[in-house]
């Protein structure tokens, strides 16, 4: 292991550059790779088309949400449903 001992006898200003050179490294591998891709789709009459009619979907959608009805949240169990649970074949509910 005689490379280790020839690390440390290199100048503190060699040091500092060749992490500086790791860490810009680094950094522009991550801007290069690290940005999400994106499809182009060429203008053409049936992108526009498909286009048109999700965004009429959409709007219908938008329309007749008010009208649906909402899901209610469950209602808390009575106290009689409490306290008449039975567990059946339980060590516990005999």
């Amino acid at each position: 292991m005689q490379f280790l001992q020839s690390i440390t006898s290199l100048p503190r200003e060699m040091l500092w550059a060749a992490g500086v050179v790791v860490a810009f490294l680094v950094i522009l591998i991550w801007a290069r790779y690290g940005r999400r891709r994106y499809l182009v789709i060429e203008h053409n009459e049936a992108a526009e088309i498909i286009a048109l009619q999700l965004g009429r979907i959409a709007d219908a959608i938008e329309r007749l949400a008010p009208l649906l009805p909402r899901p209610q949240a469950p209602l808390p169990p009575r106290e009689e449903e409490k306290t008449t649970r039975h567990v059946a074949q339980s060590m516990f509910g005999r």
